[in-house]
């Protein structure tokens, strides 16, 4: 049992699959708001290894990394769609879905990411990664489980 939901639920995704739940933006504000809420309780522990979490909580720093990081992950992705036709959910659900799916995939790893993925991968992608990382002993499996089927290609193709 995690702290954060306190067991597991369903999030309403009983029939959904992976490309379903992504096109959901209501069901992908609820995860988001979970993972705000699993970085603010993380930090609020007050213990040292929450502390790079400082800027990412809510209401607790002058700086507000978790508003830079949409931003640039806003800004990649009005690069990727730029001279793309196609009717793709708003820029703002699939930057919330990328950063959710990458945040799952930190939860997951039994250890930090590797200082290497700062050259392999986008920045933003590594330090959703991290921040999940970080706060994984504060969301629940069924969330690392509903963002780790988020399927950013499935949401973006146009539907059959």
């Amino acid at each position: 049992m995690h702290c954060l939901t306190g067991g597991p639920y369903d999030g309403g995704m009983r029939n959904a699959t992976p490309d379903t739940i992504g096109r959901r933006p209501a069901t992908v504000d609820r995860l988001w708001k979970e993972f705000q809420a699993a970085i603010n309780a993380a930090y609020a522990t007050g213990a040292d290894s929450f502390a790079p979490l400082r800027d990412y909580a809510e209401d607790i720093s002058h700086r507000d990394a978790m508003a830079a990081l949409i931003a640039a992950e806003t800004a990649e992705e009005r690069r990727h769609r730029a001279n793309r036709p196609g009717r793709a959910p708003s820029i703002a659900h699939c930057v919330k879905l990328l950063l959710l799916s990458n945040a799952a995939r930190g939860a997951k790893q039994p250890s930090m990411p590797p200082s290497t993925d700062w050259l392999l991968y986008r920045r933003s992608a590594v330090e959703a990664s991290v921040i999940g990382w970080l706060a994984c002993g504060f969301v629940s499996d069924a969330w690392i489980e509903a963002c780790s089927g988020l399927d950013y290609a499935a949401v973006v193709a146009p539907p059959e």
